[in-house]
């Protein structure tokens, strides 16, 4: 058993991706300076350990933004629940 083995006790699974996903998230991770593998595992550790990628003071500055305080339109509306449909199907 190596080094990194005895530090953490993991598993390896194979999963299948869209090539649309597996694109952007290559992009995200050379954005990030990481190779995809690694993007996507430290996303997936962020994921299960802080539910988002945000703390709660980032997310009270973010509300605290002008952006934040503006309403949207009927259209940006009705976009955006289109745009959640698609996750509750």
């Amino acid at each position: 058993m190596n080094a990194n083995a005895k530090q953490q006790e993991s598993i390896k699974k194979i999963i299948s991706l869209p090539i649309d996903v597996k694109k952007n998230l290559s992009i995200q991770a050379v954005n990030a300076g990481m190779n995809l593998k690694n993007y996507i595992e430290m996303v997936c550790f962020q994921l299960s350990k802080y539910g988002e990628f945000c703390d709660d003071n980032q997310l009270i500055e973010l509300c605290n933004t002008p952006e934040a305080q503006m309403r949207l339109t009927g259209a940006e509306e009705e976009a955006f629940e289109r745009y959640m449909e698609t996750f509750r199907r």
